[in-house]
């Protein structure tokens, strides 16, 4: 199982980016999606929401983790 969360910081958000192979988008929404049992990163995504919605920016999975039902749960 996984669990989805809000990420709290720039800092945070910056280290989960990275490990992803991505790079932090700076004024965006970043969730990290976490083995429930672990606690290991599985994946993350940042998005923009504006006043005429929402444009995903990155749904990555962590390097070596390819889980797609996760992923797509994530998106």
């Amino acid at each position: 199982m996984f669990k989805i969360s809000p990420i709290q910081s720039k800092d945070e958000q910056i280290a989960v980016a990275e490990a992803c192979g991505s790079s932090y988008k700076d004024g965006a929404f970043g969730y990290a999606m976490r083995n429930s049992e672990t606690g290991a990163l599985m994946g993350f995504s940042q998005f923009e929401i504006n006043s005429d919605g929402g444009l995903l920016l990155d749904l990555r999975p962590a390097v070596n983790d390819d889980d797609y039902e996760a992923m797509f749960i994530l998106g």
